[in-house]
């Protein structure tokens, strides 16, 4: 009877580690963006923002209002990984842009929404993801925030099909061989397909964009 009793309690304690680690991981991110702004209808432009941010409101009285502070949308996100079969690992990301100061039916938007399988050097991703022209050659887009875009901000607000001025695309099947841009990895390169309607081409490496018509 002992004997049965030890070995039930044993398997027990195995399943349930086996469970632990068999189960995906999951993490929730984010931050609010939110301050206090006074806009004067006696100032520069006749009250107007000087830069008209995605949320910013536009032509507010003297009033106090809530306002995004610095134009990094608030955001809220899900990721994890989990353990596949013969080395194989499985991953997702999903990542909503909040606007706090919204009323209306745009209060969540969607950033970043993929999922992925990778082995060693190798991953595969499908989905709304970074591009790679952000990945490998937007070296200054973020670096004052909302007035760090530069030259870059306004070449790839041309780019059709495109989010967020190219920095995400939408229905995007990928290959990475590496670890990606910006990481340890002595050789890394992306090749993406963006499927939808619309005259984007194929993406590789430093991504190539086809002109339109």
């Amino acid at each position: 009877m002992n004997y049965t009793k030890l070995v039930f309690a044993t398997s027990a304690l195995a399943l349930s580690v086996s469970s632990a680690q068999a189960a995906p991981s999951i993490n929730w991110y984010g931050f609010v963006d939110i301050g206090l702004e006074k806009y004067t209808e006696t100032g520069v432009n006749g009250g107007s923002d000087i830069f008209q941010g995605a949320d910013t409101p536009n032509g507010n009285s003297n009033e106090k209002q809530l306002a995004l502070s610095n134009n990094v949308q608030s955001r809220i996100g899900l990721k994890g990984e989990e353990a596949l079969e013969d080395g194989w690992k499985g991953s997702y990301r999903m990542e909503f842009r909040a606007n706090v100061l919204d009323d209306g039916g745009q209060a969540l938007r969607t950033r970043l929404g993929w999922l992925a399988v990778s082995k060693g050097e190798h991953s595969f991703k499908v989905g709304a993801q970074w591009s790679p022209l952000f990945g490998y050659s937007a070296w200054n887009t973020h670096r004052s925030e909302s007035h760090g875009y530069g030259s870059y901000y306004y070449t790839t607000d041309q780019l059709l099909g495109s989010q967020a001025y190219g920095y995400r695309n939408d229905s995007v099947i990928s290959y990475t061989y590496g670890s990606g841009p910006y990481t340890a990895s002595p050789f890394t390169t992306t090749v993406a397909l963006h499927v939808a309607d619309d005259d984007r081409g194929s993406d590789a490496g430093l991504s190539t964009v086809a002109s339109p018509p």
